[in-house]
């Protein structure tokens, strides 16, 4: 009876698992499609913009866990009318904030503050407003513990429609970096509709009342998405710098190092996409068992990453020329060993943003983001002119370090347990 509880968990764990391996060659096709289609200066400059539209998406990238942390603790206390005013009040502010970041985006290219993106700016706008979107749609999914459908539009769906897109570009020799974008925007659209559907037939149409708590929302916010804006900063702020300082071959040759070592934590995604539901409720009813729930999955998180991190590192040359091409080879190994080696030392140290963020300790993360991307900013302005995407790569290994052992120490204050592997 005891392991029978745990079922539903371990079933959700393993279905969301797999799609997140199936997600694996799906991301890196897409990675290989447009790498080699474009070529390392279109891909370097596609990669700028998309580093670009991540970072004016962070207030809904942040508000993930929010969102995650608000249906979860409304739907198990039953609170059914507040769950549906809670959606549409994410839609309204989703479409209100989406127009305010693609004003700015514009007044900042009208001030030369950031690069002309005159040329690419409709698609930007476009890619902006459905990710909002799209965004909102998985986290209420997954607050209402349905992972699995929304990892299948994120991770696989989704993925998909991109590929068909960008082969059939390829085939009428249409390909350019607008239309990239263009066709990554009508992919994320295509899983905004079909996300709507599920959530308004399946879950919102048998609410009969609906109630707010706007001012509780609007209060809780902003600490998410201000942590999450320091967060995707801190990851695409080499981006950027080399965007500024090196050539756009810079920064196609991080951003397939970046892909590659990405692959090292998918056990982490993994589990993240699962347990937040359980981080509430554990950290409320059973601080044992949430211990016990972390350290595992930072174990099972490690079993998948050590054995990667040792593929990419004896034969990286290899995998990169084979996948992207030989022309990607020096431009990312190095980069690649470096993130490599700090995504498995970020793994090893379990789930502690996550962790943070699901318990109302949102504001230690945003003290730590600050700090690990004012680290980052400082060693890229200094690296990044003598020695080009590898100064980006170890400015972000030194960063990571930075923030591992931060969170490891406020997570031992706070709680009084550790989750790393060790």
């Amino acid at each position: 009876m005891r392991h029978e509880k745990h079922l539903p968990l371990i079933k959700s764990f393993f279905s969301v698992g797999a799609l997140r391996f199936a997600s694996i060659p799906l991301g890196l096709l897409i990675n290989i499609l447009l790498a080699r289609i474009l070529g390392p200066a279109n891909y370097g400059n596609y990669s700028f913009l998309v580093s670009l539209t991540l970072l004016a998406s962070s207030p809904a990238l942040g508000i993930r866990q929010f969102i995650i942390r608000e249906v979860a603790t409304l739907h198990s206390g039953k609170n059914e009318d507040a769950l549906k005013g809670f959606y549409k009040f994410l839609n309204i502010w989703a479409i209100t904030f989406s127009v305010l970041v693609i004003f700015l985006l514009w007044s900042f290219n009208q001030a030369s503050v950031i690069a002309n993106i005159d040329g690419n700016f409709l698609f930007i706008s476009l890619l902006l407003t459905f990710s909002y979107l799209n965004y909102i749609r998985l986290s209420y999914l997954t607050g209402l513990q349905k992972p699995f459908i929304s990892n299948f539009f994120e991770q696989v769906s989704q993925p998909l429609i991109f590929i068909a897109g960008i082969s059939a570009s390829f085939l009428f020799l249409a390909s350019s970096v607008n239309l990239s974008l263009f066709i990554k925007s009508i992919s994320i659209l295509a899983s905004v509709i079909g996300l709507s559907y599920i959530i308004n037939k399946y879950h919102l149409n048998n609410l009969k009342s609906t109630s707010y708590q706007i001012k509780k929302w609007l209060y809780s916010m902003p600490p998410f998405f201000v942590i999450t804006f320091f967060v995707t900063l801190n990851a695409e702020i080499a981006t950027f710098i080399l965007g500024f300082l090196g050539k756009s071959e810079d920064i196609a040759g991080l951003q397939i190092a970046q892909k590659i070592a990405v692959l090292i934590g998918v056990g982490m995604l993994i589990v993240n996409s699962v347990i937040g539901p359980k981080i509430v409720d554990f950290n409320i009813s059973n601080k044992k068992q949430l211990q016990k729930l972390l350290q595992s999955s930072a174990k099972f998180s490690s079993l998948l990453a050590i054995p990667l991190a040792f593929l990419f590192i004896l034969f990286g040359e290899e995998i990169i020329a084979i996948l992207f091409g030989e022309e990607y080879v020096l431009l990312s190994y190095y980069p690649m060993l470096l993130l490599v080696l700090s995504q498995l030392l970020y793994v090893s140290f379990g789930s502690n943003v996550f962790l943070l963020n699901m318990t109302n300790h949102q504001n230690d993360t945003l003290k730590v983001s600050i700090i690990t991307c004012l680290v980052t900013f400082t060693l890229c302005l200094f690296l990044i002119p003598s020695i080009g995407n590898i100064g980006a790569a170890v400015s972000i290994f030194i960063s990571n370090i930075t923030a591992c052992l931060i969170y490891a120490y406020i997570i031992f204050k706070r709680f009084n347990f550790r989750i790393t592997v060790i």
